[in-house]
């Protein structure tokens, strides 16, 4: 097959794959805003953003790292250090799980969550755990190119989850304690026949100074990518936290309902980025600079267009909308749904430029970046905010996006590709 068609036919398959999951989230959307409070909908929000945050770390810590390594190595040891380094990943998750349950269960004495505390924190730690072991499970298989079978692992995910859905639908049972339970154990489901593959892959166990040289090769790129994922993740999710402190955790259902119309567009971000990192850090080692320009000339065009026509498709569709799936209790988003418009057009193009520099391997200016945006969005939204509102997160969400995408193209990238050329590394 020609790397052009192969690329394209992996795209279709990631894109299909990101629309089983983000439809499974749309619908737990719909089930919320139909049957549930505002209050239960506001809290499921904040907790799956604490899953992303997880998601992130570990995605950081590893996942990139690995990604980035793997593509220099022959097939033979892209295997082994993928099999390795799922023990290390699951380690990590299974660690990274138990804290924030001990997190959740302590917020719980000082916040009423609308929930009982101690399931919501022990089914939140369990969930967390089987979402890291499915993550890695899809890394790997990206990483092999094989998006077929990350779309048949997700689409087993998608129909359990629904029928669990459906069960406590039928049950009126609708909390996030449940909706969070049932996933929990569609995660493992999912995973456990990759997991096995993955521990086959392995002929006999390694030695502890496989796992020791894998772990430092991991750290030495990925030490600034954690700290930057926590940074990013912040950014990503002052608006759900400084918006239901500031104005209220209803405030925070309007605007992820407003979100939640346009999620076909994260859908197309989500899984191009899966699939462009490996072929970036394919362009990458051969120094085709020619081939990596075309790529991210192709694929902004691609995006932004699709963008462009489905915001504008919504602003046409918006009375059909409010009258037949938002109901009574929202019918005052959509301003709100063209602001997140303004900010995914924007984000778009900023996350096409920052995994490029992932694929460079270039962790450390994305930390610093990092820090800088987080500063900035930070003190406007506590300006913001206050002044307008749910809207005030989301226009400076948009500026700090803007501020990345600059600093990006103007600075970041032309300095980390002269390193790389110089050094041959980043």
């Amino acid at each position: 097959m020609k790397p052009k068609r192969s690329f394209a036919l992996h795209s279709a398959i990631s894109v299909f794959d990101q629309l089983l999951l983000s439809g499974l989230n749309f619908l737990i959307g719909v089930v919320l805003i139909r049957y549930a409070t505002k209050e239960t909908y506001g809290l499921y929000s904040q907790v799956m953003g604490v899953g992303v945050l997880s998601t992130s770390v570990l995605g950081a810590l590893i996942g990139m790292a690995l990604t980035t390594l793997a593509m220099r190595v022959d097939t033979f040891a892209r295997q082994h250090m993928v099999a390795r380094v799922a023990r290390l990943y699951w380690l990590a998750a299974a660690t990274l799980a138990m804290v924030a349950g001990v997190a959740m269960a302590i917020v719980t004495v000082f916040v009423d969550l609308h929930e009982s505390a101690l399931p919501l924190a022990m089914i939140f730690s369990l969930w967390l755990w089987t979402l890291g072991v499915r993550e890695y499970c899809r890394t790997a298989l990206f990483i092999e190119g094989a998006t077929e079978r990350v779309a048949i692992v997700d689409f087993g995910f998608v129909v359990l989850t629904l029928l669990g859905v459906v069960a406590l639908l039928w049950m009126g049972h609708v909390t996030v304690t449940g909706i969070f339970f049932v996933m929990a154990l569609t995660n493992a489901l999912a995973a456990f026949f990759p997991c096995v593959a993955l521990l086959r892959q392995l002929p006999k166990p390694a030695s502890r100074d496989a796992y020791v040289k894998d772990a430092r090769d991991l750290w030495a790129l990925s030490r600034w990518a954690v700290v930057g994922s926590l940074l990013g993740w912040t950014g990503n999710n002052t608006y759900l936290y400084l918006t239901g402190g500031l104005v209220g955790v209803s405030a925070l259902a309007d605007l992820n309902t407003a979100r939640l119309v346009l999620i076909p567009i994260v859908v197309l971000g989500t899984a191009w980025s899966k699939v462009a990192q490996p072929a970036m850090s394919r362009l990458i080692a051969m120094l085709d600079w020619a081939g990596l320009r075309r790529f991210m000339l192709k694929s902004l065009l691609a995006i932004e267009g699709f963008t462009a026509v489905y915001i504008i498709g919504m602003w046409v569709f918006y009375p059909w909308l409010a009258a037949h799936f938002l109901g009574a209790k929202y019918q005052g988003v959509f301003g709100l749904m063209l602001l997140w418009g303004g900010y995914f057009s924007v984000n778009a193009a900023r996350t096409m430029t920052t995994v490029l520099l992932t694929s460079f391997g270039a962790f450390r200016p994305l930390f610093l970046q990092g820090v800088v945006s987080l500063l900035v969005l930070l003190c406007a939204s506590l300006v913001l905010i206050p002044r307008f509102g749910v809207a005030g997160s989301l226009v400076a969400m948009v500026g700090v996006e803007l501020l990345e995408l600059v600093s990006n193209q103007v600075w970041l990238v032309p300095m980390v590709r002269s390193k790389y050329i110089e050094t041959g590394n980043a």
